[in-house]
């Protein structure tokens, strides 16, 4: 049996395949995709997550911070149904209110309508990072990755959380991938 999860507040007009799940838009006229996804007094229902399987919630963690990172506006994820009938989208609300939506400035990755793979292309890439334990703990990618969705998420944008949140996000991954030096260092002076 087919599962069904909702997205809320993602702009998307065309399916997207990512591995064992895949996001179906809720509408596919681009300009009223857009004006739903870009509303910042409620999340509306701007697609859906459907899967084979249950999947877990680092999982469903992982795309909302994804699909997040993505638009620069909070996404929410809604809890699973069962996928009955041909309208996937019949059981769930329109709008959900949570929160007021910080906009974070854009989408970082292009529009599906204007760039037809890439966020297909970004999804299936950085759920596989997400994914790779070795990978993020050698490179500290998921805190990272983490805290610039933080910086994202934020409901009150201040400027000193955000620069600290991406900043140490880059320190971290700065430590992790490059060579410590402070090994070889020897002082210059006073030291025989």
């Amino acid at each position: 049996m087919r599962l069904i999860y909702p997205i809320y507040g993602f702009h998307v007009t065309k399916p997207i395949e990512i591995g064992c799940a895949a996001v179906l838009p809720h509408i596919t006229n681009d300009s009223n995709a857009l004006k739903l996804s870009r509303d910042l007094n409620t999340f509306n229902l701007t697609g859906a997550l459907v899967t084979e399987y249950p999947v877990s919630e680092e999982y469903l963690f992982n795309v909302e911070a994804a699909l997040t990172f993505i638009d620069r506006r909070g996404v929410h994820i809604g809890a699973v149904k069962p996928f009955v009938g041909d309208d996937p989208f019949f059981e769930f609300e329109t709008s959900i209110c949570i929160h007021q939506r910080n906009d974070g400035g854009g989408e970082m990755i292009g529009r599906d309508t204007l760039f037809p793979s890439s966020r297909e292309t970004f999804l299936r890439q950085v759920l596989q990072k997400l994914e790779d334990k070795r990978f993020c703990e050698d490179t500290q990618f998921k805190q990272l990755f983490f805290k610039c969705v933080e910086e994202i998420r934020q409901r009150t944008p201040f400027v000193e959380v955000s620069y600290f949140l991406l900043f140490s996000g880059l320190e971290t991954f700065a430590r992790a991938v490059m060579p410590d030096e402070r090994k070889k260092f020897v002082p210059s002076c006073g030291a025989n």
